[in-house]
């Protein structure tokens, strides 16, 4: 259903949550929510995908938390959770998961920022 079919009932039960909710959203002006997307959008690609200086201190700071143990902390953690399932132990089993998230996070990386470049012109 659309905000506008939501927008009259929303209005008129002013006490149940989701109505109030509703309300809300109905007095933001149209569009508000696509444009706020596009501008998310266009800041992630900024971040991840471009060498701006805007975000230099962010992309430093993400480089540094990498370095000091977050992968470890998820290769851990999906290794654990899979071992009982593949009958075999976490240690044996995070090798081939350390290659698929490092293989499917930069594709998918690539992929979004090669996309995104596409459309932005």
């Amino acid at each position: 259903m659309s905000l506008r079919t939501h927008c009259p009932r929303a209005l008129a039960i002013g006490h149940d949550r989701e109505a109030a909710l509703m309300g809300v959203m109905c007095s933001v002006e149209r569009g508000f929510f696509e444009e706020l997307a596009r501008e998310f959008t266009s800041e992630m690609h900024d971040l991840l995908c471009s060498k701006k200086r805007k975000y230099e201190p962010q992309r430093k700071n993400l480089h540094t938390q990498m370095r000091r143990g977050g992968p470890v902390a998820i290769v851990s953690s999906i290794s654990a959770a899979l071992a009982p399932y593949l009958g075999q132990s976490a240690t044996v089993i995070a090798p081939a998961v350390v290659v698929t998230v490092t293989l499917v996070g930069r594709v998918g990386l690539n992929a979004w920022c090669a996309t995104y470049k596409a459309r932005r012109k």
